[in-house]
């Protein structure tokens, strides 16, 4: 008979040291203007999506929703509408005076087998935020009562990053969402030399190299991916 011992084995586990990644802010707890209101549905389910939070902003003709960023790096803005075929509504995103991008609400496909009528969907602007702007505006323009249906405002880093470090080690990996080349520096945990590798937007190796920096100098490729570990 054969006589099995089981083992218990001590695995380090890595801890976060740093993370820049996408942020959500919901609609309802934006400051709304005149002709904006907080929307409960009843369920939060379209029939395909479902609201984040508590539910959506209503928009109407002229209405605003406000929103506090706080610091943050250059950004891309994401926000998720609720678009409805037929729409009028247009929302125009400001930051600082400046036009970030604008999405229009009946910018959408037929229903299709879909049990909802519209779409839930996030929509990427144009524009890129400075890093450092801390408030921004949605302004809905609309014809008679059509209104805007606002979910949330996602706000992506042009460069994202995870760092963890444990037992001696560390390893960071960010990722770009601009459309040139971007240098930064990165804290990574441990010690001796760190590699780093960097990888384009279909995932082919650009470069490896060492540094014995502690926060090395890396590049990160529109699109792609740098890894690094100590």
């Amino acid at each position: 008979m054969w006589n099995f011992q089981s083992r218990l084995y001590a695995v380090p586990l890595a801890t976060l040291s740093e993370y820049v990644g996408t942020r959500t802010l919901e609609a309802e707890d934006a400051t709304l203007g005149a002709g904006a209101q907080v929307v409960v549905p009843d369920p939060l389910w379209t029939g395909e999506s479902q609201f984040s939070g508590t539910g959506f902003a209503s928009l109407g003709d002229g209405a605003t929703a406000t929103f506090d960023l706080g610091a943050h790096p250059a950004s891309l803005l994401m926000p998720v509408l609720d678009l409805q075929p037929g729409s009028s509504a247009v929302t125009t995103f400001r930051s600082g005076g400046t036009v970030v991008g604008s999405v229009p609400s009946g910018d959408v496909g037929e229903q299709g087998a879909s049990a909802a009528f519209g779409a839930l969907l996030p929509r990427t602007l144009a524009g890129t935020l400075p890093a450092g702007d801390e408030v921004v505006t949605a302004t809905t323009a609309a014809e008679g009562a059509d209104s805007a249906r606002l979910d949330a405002l996602m706000v992506q880093p042009l460069v994202t990053r995870l760092v963890l470090g444990g037992d001696g080690h560390g390893t960071a990996l960010l990722r770009s969402a601009a459309v040139s080349t971007t240098w930064t520096t990165v804290a990574v945990p441990g010690a001796g030399l760190a590699d780093v590798w960097s990888y384009d937007g279909l995932g082919r190796l650009l470069e490896h190299h060492t540094s014995g920096d502690a926060a090395p100098r890396v590049r990160v490729a529109p699109g792609g991916v740098t890894l690094v570990r100590r």
